[in-house]
């Protein structure tokens, strides 16, 4: 295994743990805390996704480009998608 495929690796673990993290919210609030730690859930949520980051960081540092990366107008048009699902849910009295 080369260093970037290490750092693959390594994303896809820091994308589990941000998926885990926002489970924590989830069921147990934003404000609660494991006994294994000191930081809240959504301070957690917070470390993991600058964890992330980082690696995003280091790929790029080895040369991996990832085209379009911070794309505002994508990042818009995911927020508009999210936006009419939540429409849906909402229609569908899932989302209050």
């Amino acid at each position: 295994m080369n260093k970037i495929e290490h750092l693959f690796v390594c994303l896809t673990e820091e994308a589990a743990e941000i998926s885990q993290a926002a489970c924590k919210i989830q069921r147990f609030g934003p404000d609660n805390s494991e006994t294994t730690t000191t930081k809240t859930n959504i301070e957690q949520l917070t470390t993991e996704i600058n964890d992330l980051v980082a690696i995003l960081e280091l790929l790029s540092e080895e040369g991996v480009i990832l085209p379009n990366l911070y794309s505002k107008e994508q990042v818009e048009l995911k927020k508009k998608k999210l936006r009419d699902w939540m429409i849906v849910s909402e229609r569908l009295n899932v989302l209050r």
